[in-house]
């Protein structure tokens, strides 16, 4: 049976595309430096563990790959795909240690 979400439901996914609209936003131009995509990884990272274990987490999880990859693919970077890999990798093992 359909059921309706519920205004928490939508509430925490709103949150989660507002959040992931701004990271767009702050990285749309990013370029070749490890340091600006360290930084993405790590804002990405922080998005996706504020929804963990919410209604939410996987559709945050999802955005933000689909998210990380379309800023790979539009970069000017000379090597995106393998840049993109290693950040979806990095993004799909929330709990490894990236110290």
């Amino acid at each position: 049976m359909l059921r309706e979400g519920t205004v928490e439901e939508f509430r925490l996914e709103q949150e989660a595309f507002t959040l992931v609209w701004k990271l767009m936003k702050k990285y749309y131009h990013i370029g070749e430096s490890d340091e600006d995509w360290k930084n993405l990884i790590a804002e990405a990272d922080a998005i996706g563990r504020r929804f963990e274990g919410s209604s939410a987490e996987h559709f945050a999880h999802s955005l933000l790959l689909a998210t990380v990859e379309h800023l790979s693919e539009i970069s000017e970077t000379k090597k995106p795909a393998q840049k993109s890999k290693r950040i979806r990798k990095q993004l799909l093992s929330p709990h490894e240690d990236r110290g």
